[in-house]
C-alpha cells in the first residue's frame, strides 16, 4: 500500500472542498454586503444572518487550510512487525474475529474515508477515541472498543 498515494488522494479531496468553501464564503459575504440585505425594519436580520454565515464559512476554510498544511508536512514512518502504532501508521485490524478494516492514523482529517486498490482506509487522529486506543499497540495486540450499542474486539494484524 502506497501511503503517499493515499495522502495525495486525501489532499486532492480536501483542496476541492476548500475551493467550494472559499467560493461559498465569498458568495455569503457578497450577500451580507449587498444593497438587498439592508434591513427594511428592526426585525429584518437577513444581512446579519448572511454575515454570520460568511464568517462561519471563512473559519471553516481556515480549518481546511490548516488541515492541508499539517498533512503536507507529514513525514511517513515505515513500520515493521516489532514497531508500535504511531502517527502515519496504516493499521489493519480484524474486528470480532471477522471483519478486516484499515485505519490510517494522521494528524488531521479524521473521519475521512479513502478508497484505493480495492480497499477502504478510515482516517483517524490520535485525538479520536479509537485513535487513542491504537497508539502504542503492536501487531497481535487485542483491545476493546465500546460504542453506545456494543463492545467490539479489535486485533491488530498488520502495521504498515
Amino acid at each position: 500500500m502506497d501511503k503517499q498515494k493515499l495522502l495525495d488522494a486525501l489532499l486532492k479531496d480536501l483542496k476541492s472542498n476548500l475551493d467550494s468553501l472559499v467560493e461559498a464564503a465569498f458568495v455569503a459575504k457578497e450577500a451580507a454586503t449587498s444593497e438587498e440585505s439592508k434591513a427594511e425594519n428592526k426585525y429584518d436580520t437577513r444581512g446579519l444572518e448572511a454575515s454570520y454565515l460568511a464568517g462561519a464559512q471563512a473559519k471553516r476554510a481556515e480549518e481546511f487550510q490548516s488541515t492541508i498544511y499539517k498533512l503536507q508536512k507529514l513525514n511517513f514512518k515505515m513500520f515493521d512487525k516489532n514497531d508500535v502504532v504511531t502517527l502515519s501508521a496504516i493499521v489493519k485490524v480484524v474486528i470480532d474475529g471477522e471483519a478486516e478494516k484499515y485505519f490510517f492514523l494522521l494528524p488531521a482529517a479524521g473521519g475521512q474515508k479513502l478508497a484505493c486498490e480495492g480497499e477502504t482506509y478510515h482516517v483517524i487522529t490520535p485525538e479520536s477515541p479509537v485513535g487513542r486506543l491504537f497508539l502504542g499497540k503492536k501487531i497481535n495486540d487485542i483491545f476493546s472498543v465500546n460504542t453506545n450499542l456494543k463492545e467490539f474486539e479489535y486485533e491488530i494484524v498488520g502495521l504498515y
